[in-house]
């Protein structure tokens, strides 16, 4: 495949988009990618994102609007943003028009096993680190938790949607403004950028959106390292998002290609790694900053739609934190959800996402329930009976970390969320949602409560 660029630079003024820069930005830099497929590239594949679903590329060109006068951006951040849209389709190689340096073209072989050779000049040197911590953050409820992990200079840039001109209104429902205005709403002391692409757009299965790569949503973060003068870059990942939706703990819990991040100057954190979603709301709730996150891609800023399974699990999470029962109208609302009847009904892997937390917040609670929301709670307590590790962080995870905030995280997490001891650990690593599927007790039981 043959990538090219183009950098162009806007008036902020001569734009519709809500791309900001909190110091303030005059100018808009506009990105443009072309990709040009060659005989072993393809444009269907499986994403290398979890799940390894299908999809398609749908285009052959992307852009991204970012804050600010962007004269340039070292060869090897631009080849490692462009490699987050298309990597699945490259054959066997990739020819960008400028070289990208050695150390970088070694991580890429090794990242990705597809590529054979990409062109690469011993006169590029690497990329060195800036000075500033960054943060790809999304708005959601476990990006505004883990907000509060990282330094408080640190700079949050934000990665929202426009459509693409090439393929119109698709996933029109799926709203980005409310994540822009949560970002708005963090602290001052936070630098916040918003940046806006249509990349999400070039793969699709035909019905949604896929990201193709893993964390390809740090793409505006990537092109912004050098102006924005990075070392790192955090995500707000919790423990669920290393094996996939809680149903099963394992005991890695890095990304294992933070190679490349750091083969262009950055180095990849995760402060988040050792929580479930009930401690990233209790940092939020700590901070002052739960009322302000948008988990919700429905609704707009500060009114969740209700109905999705988002909706669903964080009104629970917060009634269990407040000691309160949900609102009978929203109970009634959810008990007619297609998302929560699905979740409800399923004996699939889907069924079973994000028991532990659920489990715990409805004995949080207490009482019964009617409906689907009672059948999910039954469910809840046969999969994850011992769920009361949800609400404390699991030290462990930190053990091999040494990036340089470490101490404040660990301090955060100390004051805030708390250990779990150890038959909580116990309980945390013998979790096997899977396995339960497979044990015909359980499934006879299942059966019973879905019935």
């Amino acid at each position: 495949m043959r990538i090219s660029t183009r950098i162009t630079h806007f008036l902020t003024s001569t734009l519709a988009l809500n791309v900001f820069d909190s110091n303030g930005n005059d100018y808009v830099t506009v990105v443009d990618y072309y990709f040009s497929l060659e005989h072993d590239d393809k444009v269907s594949a499986k994403s290398f994102n979890a799940g390894n679903e299908a999809i398609s590329l749908g285009v052959d060109n992307v852009r991204f609007f970012l804050p600010g006068k962007i004269e340039v951006v070292h060869p090897d951040l631009l080849a490692l943003a462009a490699l987050k849209i298309v990597s699945p389709y490259i054959g066997s190689q990739v020819i960008f028009e400028f070289p990208v340096s050695k150390k970088f073209e070694e991580s890429v072989y090794k990242c990705y096993k597809n590529i054979k050779h990409i062109n690469s000049s011993g006169f590029v040197s690497s990329r060195l680190p800036g000075t500033i911590h960054g943060m790809s953050f999304s708005g959601g409820a476990d990006s505004v938790g883990v907000s509060a992990l990282i330094p408080e200079n640190s700079c949050l840039v934000l990665s929202a949607r426009t459509f693409h001109k090439d393929i119109g209104k698709f996933e029109s429902w799926y709203r980005t403004d409310q994540n822009v205005e949560t970002l708005k709403h963090m602290p001052e002391s936070f630098r916040k950028i918003s940046a806006f692409s249509d990349f999400e757009f070039a793969s699709t299965n035909g019905k949604w959106c896929i990201y193709p790569d893993k964390y390809a949503f740090t793409i505006p973060l990537l092109l912004m390292a050098d102006y924005l003068k990075l070392k790192s870059v955090a995500t707000g990942d919790v423990l669920a998002a290393f094996t996939g939706n809680e149903v099963k703990f394992g005991g890695t819990f890095s990304y294992k290609d933070a190679y490349i991040y750091e083969a262009v100057g950055l180095e990849f954190i995760q402060p988040g790694c050792g929580l479930t979603e009930v401690g990233t709301e209790m940092l939020a709730r700590k901070k002052g900053l739960a009322n302000i996150s948008s988990t919700c891609q429905y609704g707009p800023f500060q009114k969740p739609c209700m109905k999705c399974i988002k909706c669903f699990r964080k009104e629970l999470l917060r009634c269990a934190l407040d000691g309160r029962m949900p609102d009978e109208k929203i109970v009634g609302i959810w008990n007619e959800s297609p998302a929560v009847l699905s979740m409800a009904n399923s004996m699939e892997r889907s069924g079973a996402q994000m028991l532990p937390t659920i489990s715990w917040a409805f004995d949080r609670i207490g009482g019964k329930f009617s409906g689907a929301t009672e059948k999910i709670r039954r469910k809840a307590k046969l999969f994850s009976p011992n769920s009361g590790f949800a609400e404390f962080a699991y030290y462990s995870a930190y053990r091999d970390k040494d990036f340089e905030y470490i101490l404040h995280t660990l301090k955060t997490l100390i004051e805030t969320v708390g250990s779990m001891n150890s038959s909580q650990q116990d309980n945390f690593i013998s979790y096997d949602a899977l396995a339960q599927l497979k044990n015909n007790d359980v499934v006879e039981q299942l059966r019973s409560i879905i019935r």
